[in-house]
């Protein structure tokens, strides 16, 4: 997207906005849906991070990458989500997904559905706070780097070491009580 477009946005420019929707949209809702295991929770953060963004359209600095500046919005979102929702405990139909995916997806790739891929993340996830969910789905599911996730989250890298650390052994543990790692 050129530069020009995100100027136009800080002006105002509903067009530019609509582009900049059309063009991220896809990777905000992507995070939130691996964070928050809920597709209609998801679109709702995604739309709150996008309202977000107009009503702060003048405050973007266009030398920024902008995605950086959305995934920050989207992650303080579901942070704030994951803190006022009730913990969900998973339900058995998504521990016996887990335990069918996990056994049919050695065998070769499996594409998964927005539905599998919630199943997954809600039965491994569940037990995370939310600090850790965001970091771990931060890195390990979106694949970005410890200092990106200092700029998205505003954690210091202490917090994101250690909060990855115990979210990973969480889903280790998992893991282990379903059989599929020793």
């Amino acid at each position: 997207m050129e530069k020009e477009t995100f100027i136009e946005f800080t002006a105002g420019n509903r067009e530019a906005f609509r582009q900049i929707v059309l063009e991220f949209q896809r990777p905000v809702f992507s995070f939130a849906l691996k964070t928050l295991a809920d597709e209609d929770d998801a679109k709702d953060i995604t739309q709150e991070t996008f309202i977000r963004i107009w009503k702060n359209h003048c405050k973007y600095d266009p030398e920024r990458k902008f995605i950086t500046w959305a995934m920050s919005i989207a992650s303080h979102l579901c942070i704030d989500y994951l803190r006022h929702k009730e913990k969900e405990i998973p339900l058995p139909e998504d521990i016996d997904f887990l335990d069918s995916w996990m056994k049919s997806s050695r065998d070769g790739y499996l594409e998964l559905s927005n539905k599998e891929w919630v199943s997954i993340v809600r039965t491994l996830a569940s037990g995370l706070a939310p600090k850790q969910r965001i970091i771990f789905t931060l890195s390990c599911l979106e694949d970005y780097s410890n200092a990106e996730i200092t700029q998205l989250t505003g954690f210091n890298p202490i917090q994101i070491k250690s909060n990855l650390y115990v979210a990973k052994q969480l889903i280790r543990n998992k893991l282990k009580q379903l059989g599929y790692e020793r």
